[in-house]
């Protein structure tokens, strides 16, 4: 998982102003960094770590999101965001944060 301190600095604010607000968080999640990371917020309940998934299970989820975040460092423009515009059907944003 990428830049996921980003990724929770930014929920925390927007949860905020949508306190319905869900985030789903995908990928390898058994990494020291994100495995500290999970162990500080294992107590908010809107949070859900997915870690690793099928190819089928990640289109799945994609396919249900409203939104996609895509907090990595380096990877300016990864397969990640084109995967989740064609199975999202929605517009895909850069930012640079």
């Amino acid at each position: 998982m990428k830049g996921l301190d980003r990724v929770l600095q930014a929920y925390t604010l927007i949860q905020k102003s949508i306190p319905n607000i869900q985030l789903w968080l995908v990928g390898n999640d058994q990494t020291p960094y994100a495995m500290e990371l999970k162990h500080t917020i294992v107590s908010d309940p809107s949070i859900t770590f997915f870690g690793k998934v099928s190819e089928s299970y990640k289109y799945e989820l994609l396919a249900k999101a409203h939104i996609l975040v895509h907090g990595s460092y380096k990877e300016g423009w990864g397969r990640v965001v084109l995967e989740a515009n064609i199975e999202c059907d929605s517009s895909t944003y850069g930012s640079y944060w």
